[in-house]
């Protein structure tokens, strides 16, 4: 007896298909499940679309499917959907750790429905970012690349802090707040030898100890870091 082949949902709005969606991606989809994309436009990065006609589609469309991924464009995948769709397994959301604007996750859970999401996928490029502004802000860089592109390519004044003293290495950093980000952006930071604070009041006890700074609070961090 054969097994049968998985049916796919993809629910979101062209420029999502065409950012997120590689060929690589769809023919890897393709090897085990068959798939369609239900095109819909509305609704914002931090909200589900609420249009009447697109929830219709929607729930037309998701009776018969296995998974549904859904991100920009999709409306929220309810408990009335999901209570059409008797073969459901599993809802997907790309943009991060928004899946809760376009999944009733209470509702998928009290059927036995996994949701996912891409929480972590996003905080490496965000935690790298921040450690280069962070070299960025204290070389001055940005100014003195405005300097050069204007024809200024004298060697800055010994006034200049940024210029003298603008090393990472051996400065206190303070972070406010402490998820999967400010985690990333503790071990980019290890190589520098900073003295890292932390003020985050949902911190478990284990935490610092196991990621080697400071707990703190909030007004110290805004008094005595180096970079926040």
């Amino acid at each position: 007896m054969t097994a049968s082949i998985p049916k796919v949902l993809l629910v979101c709005n062209n420029r999502t298909r065409d950012q997120y969606f590689t060929p690589s991606d769809l023919e890897r989809l393709s090897a085990f499940a068959t798939w369609e994309w239900l095109r819909l436009e509305g609704g914002n990065a931090f909200g589900p679309n609420e249009d009447l006609a697109a929830i219709r589609q929607l729930t037309r469309k998701i009776g018969d499917v296995e998974g549904v991924v859904v991100c920009h464009g999709s409306p929220t995948v309810s408990a009335d959907m999901m209570d059409r769709a008797p073969n459901l397994k599993v809802v997907g959301e790309l943009e991060g750790d928004r899946f809760a604007y376009r999944i009733d996750v209470e509702a998928a859970w009290q059927r036995g429905i996994r949701t996912v999401d891409t929480t972590n996928g996003s905080s490496y490029p965000v935690a790298e970012w921040a450690l280069a502004m962070i070299l960025v802000s204290l070389r001055n860089a940005g100014g003195y690349f405005r300097r050069i592109i204007a024809g200024d390519t004298s060697r800055p004044p010994e006034s200049d802090f940024g210029y003298i003293h603008g090393e990472l290495t051996g400065k206190r950093v303070g972070l406010i707040g402490c998820g999967h980000i400010g985690r990333l952006l503790i071990k980019f930071l290890r190589p520098f030898e900073v003295d890292i604070q932390v003020y985050d009041p949902y911190l478990s006890s284990e935490m610092p100890d196991a990621l080697g700074f400071v707990k703190t609070s909030l007004e110290k961090i805004l008094s005595e870091s180096d970079v926040i």
